[in-house]
């Protein structure tokens, strides 16, 4: 017997096929889902772990201290994430020494990055010093930090930077006005030429409440030509013994 199926009858066929082959891709999805959801309650499959470090203070700023003055300094790191972070370096310019810091810090905990600000030499300036921190996250490898802040000068001296000007045969000459900060008295002791450019006078002022001095500069080069000299300041502070000055000289 030969049997012929109409259009309307493949049409059926191919239409309970399909239906078969959804319900049967639903249950396989289904029984997936439930066999991942089995693996990672049993703990069959690891989850994804990363460190996360986190620092809520970033910058840190100490007001305004004295030239010479020592500025300890705790960042606290925080490790956000699931596994544990590894700090691998922390590095500074040359006024920030890094004490110490946390090497390994688990999920959930802190650690710090400790560092101390030297402010010698930094005197009548806003500083601003960087301190970078490597660690072993892949996301956040590197991490700035910064101390910043304002110097008050042991010694103020007003000009700052002497500069000798003018034509040849002319005598230059100026004078430089010195005075202390009084939470750090200093006396001058003495004012040399370090290369022998100029020669220095130094006279003490009297009727003050404070040190104050004056120092006669004048320049010893009569040819024509730009020379640069340094004005070594003696003193008696322990903080800074030797205070330099730099001169210019530029004859036309």
């Amino acid at each position: 017997m030969i049997c012929i199926k109409n259009k309307a009858g493949f049409k059926m066929e191919r239409f309970f096929k399909m239906k078969n082959y959804s319900m049967n891709l639903k249950i396989y999805f289904l029984f997936g889902a439930g066999m991942l959801m089995l693996l990672l309650a049993a703990g069959a499959l690891p989850a994804y772990t990363a460190p996360a470090p986190y620092v809520a203070e970033k910058i840190f700023n100490f007001g305004t201290i004295l030239e010479g003055t020592e500025v300890p300094h705790d960042f606290i790191l925080e490790n956000h994430g699931n596994s544990t972070l590894k700090v691998l370096k922390v590095k500074s310019n040359c006024a920030c020494a890094v004490a110490s810091f946390t090497e390994e810090i688990p999920p959930g905990s802190k650690g710090k990055v400790s560092v101390v600000f030297d402010s010698r030499g930094s005197g009548g300036i806003n500083v601003e010093h960087k301190i970078r921190v490597e660690t072993d996250c892949p996301d956040n490898s590197e991490i700035d930090l910064a101390i910043t802040g304002h110097v008050d000068p042991v010694l103020i001296i007003k000009p700052e930077v002497v500069i000798l000007s003018g034509m040849e045969g002319e005598v230059l000459e100026t004078e430089i006005l010195i005075t202390h900060d009084k939470r750090h008295p200093v006396k001058v002791l003495s004012a040399e030429s370090k290369r022998g450019f100029i020669s220095a006078l130094l006279t003490a002022e009297n009727g003050s409440d404070q040190n104050s001095y004056r120092v006669q500069v004048a320049s010893l080069k009569m040819e024509k030509g730009k020379f640069q000299d340094y004005l070594s300041l003696q003193t008696d502070s322990s903080l800074y013994p030797v205070k330099q000055v730099r001169v210019r000289i530029e004859i036309k």
